[in-house]
């Protein structure tokens, strides 16, 4: 086994917490190493969540599509800075959200500079202890609520000088570096290229002078100090600094604008993708022309998650099926009637018509050749030449596509997007999340509209997609005996989405019978050799015998 997350593996007496706000997806092999006292933080946690009114918030987490990562959410007293209410939401293991929900109890009346106290050995000695391989847990919890601070410092107004001097980061640290993805750091990095394009803006020469690369603080403080040096109450002390902070929250409004506009758009890509009976995956998601270019592939992937976790319909996120997951109860155990409609995949007469000689086509449609498509993919169309796209105009300069309203100007050797003085401010399109779905798996998860697309094949092709034999054939046989009921015969896994040759299928069978979670799954022939599986928690081994000798000899024999 690697050791990505496995929700197929799961263990059938193991619990796990998967909930809105905290999403287990480290499976535990027991809790030995963690103290009763952590437990206990975790069975009775009341703390998670976004508090009503919150008005401060923060992000850390670590790995691809955040598979460890915290939220806090504050309520703040804006007379006094103190932190009246904390929240959270989290991914990741047990001690992650022991941690997580002790710092925020443990911060909920006090001042910033009295949580900012709060340390890791702390945390520690509140939970009695951390296994020793947890012990990251603790520095996403410190991590975060200084991030918390930035945030709060931020909305009211604070430029790169505030963040250095209150909440200052060494970029090499141990922390920075566990922290693969932090929202202090994003905001550093938003105030820095904002910061340098207003220099240049002023006074093109003297901010084209490189600064250090190896000394980032100081370089940052610098370049915050030359522009927008703030007085002790948080104001701001001239006409520049007041441009300055206005060209920021502008771009920042309009990167929030484009982000939103751009979930709405792979939404419609998804219901599209879902009409030519296709899942869509995050890894396709950067190729598409409106992805945010100011965002990471796992940033967006992501981001797009909690937007359907927070306004998604009910059960828009779905669990795969699990390792360990019996076969449910069959329906027609005591039903006089058994029906027989569509077996597992796409029935072979529609795959034999796609194979016939090429003078049993239909005629091809006027205006079009042979080398055409008679269907066009919805996302590219094969016959389109490449052009600019939508939304985007083409620097004269480099070449390159830019977002109408931005221009491209070198920082510090770099080019960056900055938003073009006067420009009109991009408008903001409506969400539509009804019908979306998302199934998640070991290694990604996936979206589809249940409009467009069934749930039965949504469910087959995200088991493709998964490439786990052992899983979908013992899916497939229970769905067969529970759904029809009838044995699965072999060669339907041929069919698309799977696509499963006859070697891999009697591979996947042998190693079953290893392994205690498919015990239920078993194998017949009929009298032609054809082989068919079968659940035994849902049909008999007679009635299987019988059914695949009706639906591979006398059936055919009598049509």
């Amino acid at each position: 086994m690697s050791d990505v997350r496995d929700v197929f593996f799961q263990p059938a007496d193991r619990a796990v917490i998967r909930t809105a706000d905290v999403y287990q997806t480290e499976i535990e092999s027991g809790v030995d190493g963690y103290s009763d006292t952590l437990l206990a933080v975790v069975a009775n946690f009341r703390n998670s969540g976004r508090p009503e009114g919150f008005n401060a918030q923060s992000m850390v987490g670590k790995s691809k599509r955040g598979e460890v990562a915290l939220r806090i959410f504050a309520v703040i007293d804006p007379e006094t800075d103190t932190i009246q209410k904390a929240g959270f939401k989290t991914r990741g293991c047990l001690a992650m959200t022991a941690a997580a929900s002790t710092i925020c109890s443990m911060i909920e009346g006090k001042t910033f500079p009295e949580a900012l106290s709060i340390s890791e050995d702390d945390i520690r000695r509140a939970l009695d202890g951390v296994p020793w391989d947890k012990s990251y847990t603790l520095t996403f919890a410190v991590e975060a609520l200084r991030a918390l601070y930035g945030d709060w410092l931020q909305r009211n107004g604070a430029g790169l000088t505030q963040l250095n001097a209150l909440v200052p980061c060494d970029t090499y640290s141990p922390a920075c570096l566990i922290c693969e993805h932090c929202s202090l750091r994003n905001s550093r990095t938003d105030l820095l290229v904002e910061g340098v394009a207003a220099a240049q803006k002023r006074n093109p020469a003297e901010s084209n002078v490189a600064a250090p690369s190896d000394d980032r603080t100081s370089t940052l403080a610098g370049i915050d100090l030359s522009l927008s040096a703030a007085s002790a109450d948080g104001g701001v002390d001239n006409p520049a600094d007041a441009e300055t902070e206005q060209a920021r929250e502008t771009n920042a409004k309009n990167r929030e604008v484009l982000e939103h506009n751009a979930i709405a758009l792979l939404l419609q890509e998804v219901r599209r993708a879902s009409a030519d009976s296709h899942l869509s995956a995050p890894n396709e998601w950067p190729l598409l022309d409106f992805f945010p270019e100011h965002l990471s592939s796992e940033e967006f992937e992501m981001m797009v998650y909690e937007y359907l976790e927070e306004h998604g319909e009910p059960h828009d996120i779905l669990q795969p099926v699990q390792r360990g997951q019996k076969a449910l109860e069959n329906p027609h155990v005591k039903s006089r009637f058994r029906t027989a409609k569509s077996a597992v995949g796409i029935p072979k007469i529609h795959l034999a018509m796609t194979n016939r000689p090429n003078e049993e086509h239909p005629p091809i449609a006027a205006g079009k050749t042979e080398e055409e498509p008679l269907f066009e993919s919805a996302l590219m169309p094969r016959n389109e030449k490449p052009k600019t796209r939508e939304g985007y105009v083409v620097d004269p300069d480099t070449g390159l596509e830019i977002p109408q309203g931005y221009q491209l100007k070198e920082i510090e050797g770099e080019l960056a997007l900055v938003a073009v003085e006067g420009a009109e401010a991009p408008q903001a399109m409506e969400v539509d999340c009804n019908g979306i779905r998302a199934l998640v798996g070991r290694h990604s998860y996936y979206l589809y509209d249940r409009t467009r697309m069934t749930d039965a094949f949504a469910r087959w092709a995200f088991l493709a997609a998964e490439n786990d034999p052992l899983v979908t054939l013992a899916e497939c046989t229970r769905e067969e005996c529970r759904t029809y009921p009838r044995p699965l015969a072999a060669d339907t896994l041929a069919n698309a989405p799977f696509r499963m040759d006859a070697n891999t299928v009697a591979s996947a069978f042998q190693q079953m019978q290893e392994l205690e979670d498919f015990s239920d799954i078993e194998q017949v022939k009929n009298s032609i050799g054809e082989t068919y599986y079968y659940s035994r928690d849902l049909m008999s081994r007679e009635m299987a015998e019988s059914l695949a000798e009706f639906y591979g000899v006398e059936r055919p024999a009598s049509v």
